[in-house]
């Protein structure tokens, strides 16, 4: 059976051909991966900064392809019930039942991808990482997604949360993962929904 996963980076172009990149970048890109996920993690759920948990990743061959399990759930269990205290390991327990802030592990991980892909869409937009305030913005409907418009007058509709996000967290979460990127070699950061794929990528 296929294994399933929830979100991904990947490195694709010349470069990495046969899914083959040079050790060091291929290190680079997951301590990258690591790091911007956790950032995310713990911005949406703070209780996690100082917890040591694992995060599985499958390494595909193609192009470079570093994916996140539909699993991480029972992987961040597993590593939480052996170094957590009491405390975490039933707020984990929690999060797993879905009682915790409304979402579960896998939901966490899940939104933190989606964040990071949010951050790479948000910066190919505006063509500017250190832009934190928004001039001519719009709101949906609903009030769910805020539009923010860029120098040639196109808009791109951000959840408001997500936005909210990106408004407060460091321009340079990304830098590890782009630091890989050259002419024939293009970082594309994507999420899994129902089986739907959405992504972005940056040459």
């Amino acid at each position: 059976m296929e294994e399933e996963y929830i979100g991904y980076i990947k490195y694709d172009g010349e470069l990495v051909s046969e899914g083959l990149m040079d050790a060091r970048k291929q290190a680079q890109a997951l301590l990258g991966f690591d790091h911007a996920l956790r950032y995310f993690i713990v911005k949406q759920a703070p209780q996690f900064r100082n917890l040591e948990f694992e995060i599985p990743i499958r390494i595909k061959k193609g192009s470079w392809e570093a994916l996140i399990p539909s699993t991480v759930a029972d992987w961040v269990q597993a590593g939480l019930g052996v170094v957590a205290t009491a405390y975490f390991t039933k707020a984990a327990q929690k999060m797993a039942e879905k009682d915790f802030e409304d979402f579960g592990i896998s939901d966490l991980f899940r939104k933190s991808i989606d964040a990071i892909k949010w951050f790479a869409k948000i910066g190919k937009h505006i063509g500017d990482l250190t832009i934190r305030t928004f001039e001519n913005t719009k709101f949906s409907e609903d009030n769910s997604l805020v539009g923010i418009c860029n120098e040639d007058g196109e808009f791109l509709y951000v959840p408001k949360y997500i936005l909210d996000m990106y408004i407060s967290c460091s321009p340079k979460v990304l830098e590890k993962l782009a630091e890989n990127i050259k002419d024939e070699r293009q970082l594309i950061i994507g999420t899994v929904i129902n089986g739907e794929i959405d992504e972005v990528s940056i040459n």
